[in-house]
């Protein structure tokens, strides 16, 4: 007689180690495990997507207006040094008026830097700098600009202080860092 292609149910051996588990199942178990890695890969590709947005959103909405805000912040400056030296040359209050409203340029760029940058992360270095920048321009201010525009300006103003120009250079450039 020719042998059973398959063995009864009652002459198949006891399994024993893998042997025991069905190919089915097997395969289920095999199934299940690489569906649970592919949902782990989703789920990191869906957070690495929305960390991706969030820095995004901080670079265009955050950092890079402030970027411009530095740059305004910076011509105010030099606006503020090219009117009070027309006004120490020429005199004039247009020149005065000028100086002034690049200080309040100034004053408004920073302010918006700082509520800018607030929010965006390891800002500290960015508010150091800021702080120093201010700090330098308004001791240029102090010891040198606010002088010229109290006096009298013109020949007058600048034979007042024939050696201000010097130290005056000195406090910008270390304001303009």
């Amino acid at each position: 007689s020719v042998p059973a292609i398959v063995l009864p149910a009652g002459d198949v051996p006891e399994g024993h180690g893998m042997g025991r588990l069905r190919l089915v199942q097997i395969y289920r178990l095999g199934s299940f495990v690489l569906g649970l890695l592919l949902l782990a890969a989703f789920v990191q590709a869906g957070f690495a997507v929305y960390e991706n947005n969030r820095a995004r959103e901080v670079l265009i909405n955050q950092v890079g207006p402030a970027a411009v805000e530095q740059f305004r912040l910076s011509s105010a400056l030099t606006t503020q040094d090219a009117a009070i030296r027309d006004y120490v040359r020429n005199g004039g209050d247009a020149a005065l008026a000028e100086y002034r409203a690049a200080v309040r340029r100034e004053s408004r760029s920073a302010a918006t830097m700082r509520r800018l940058l607030s929010g965006v992360p390891d800002n500290d270095d960015v508010m150091r700098r800021l702080d120093k920048a201010l700090a330098d321009s308004q001791a240029w201010r102090t010891e040198y600009a606010d002088r010229v525009a109290e006096g009298p300006g013109g020949a007058r103003g600048a034979a007042a202080d024939p050696d201000g120009s010097d130290e005056a250079r000195r406090l910008l450039d270390r304001a303009r860092g």
